[in-house]
């Protein structure tokens, strides 16, 4: 009678015993990845591009900068995911080690990985370079792809106008096309109602 107290039970055994089913009641998209992605893209700019935020964002998966969409395999994409995470989890500690926040995010120089103070003619290892250039990677993607549409937000706009200008940059960086490949891959392990939710969200 309170299917709200035992949903997560009910899904849990007819998924362990291999019942098909289905729940007829409303999902939360409180944490769905394009809410979380829209929340803390708009407190880049409103926070200045606070590591949280951006780290945030990054996570949601929904900008992968290096994933082309060619290869739409399970493994392809997954090997993708994993390497994406990588860097995010690189750059998340360079940023973390040596201060980097705000304006180092908007700014042509470099991250330094390492202080070379003390001996400014000794190049990095091979180790501590491939970091120094795995963090500048994600740092120089944000720059590239997100800096420019959180600068458009300073001009004065309608809400309408943010929206638009909102929807065509989801779409220039893929947006659209993670959430469709999402909602395949679902499909195709015959996730229906977790498919589904990923349409819904997309359609709200």
């Amino acid at each position: 009678r309170d299917l709200e107290s035992c949903a997560l039970n009910v899904e849990k055994a007819f998924v362990e015993n291999e019942l098909p089913f289905f729940i007829d009641q409303a999902n939360t998209m409180s944490h769905h990845p394009i809410l979380e992605f829209i929340n803390s893209l708009f407190l880049l700019k409103k926070n200045h591009y606070r590591l949280d935020d951006v780290f945030r964002f990054l996570r949601t998966e929904l900008f992968i900068p290096d994933y082309d969409g060619q290869d739409t395999s399970k493994e392809a994409y997954q090997k993708q995911i994993n390497e994406w995470r990588q860097k995010i989890d690189i750059a998340e500690n360079v940023a973390l080690a040596y201060g980097y926040h705000g304006n180092d995010w908007i700014k042509n120089e470099e991250w330094i990985y390492m202080d070379r103070a003390l001996d400014e003619e000794s190049p990095l290892n091979d180790h501590d370079q491939k970091i120094q250039d795995t963090a500048n990677s994600v740092r120089q993607a944000v720059k590239d792809y997100i800096v420019p549409f959180t600068d458009q937000l300073e001009k004065g706009q309608t809400n309408r106008e943010i929206a638009g200008r909102l929807y065509h940059f989801m779409q220039r960086i893929g947006v659209i096309e993670q959430l469709q490949l999402w909602q395949d891959q679902l499909i195709q392990q015959g996730e229906l109602e977790e498919a589904r939710e990923h349409e819904q969200a997309w359609n709200t």
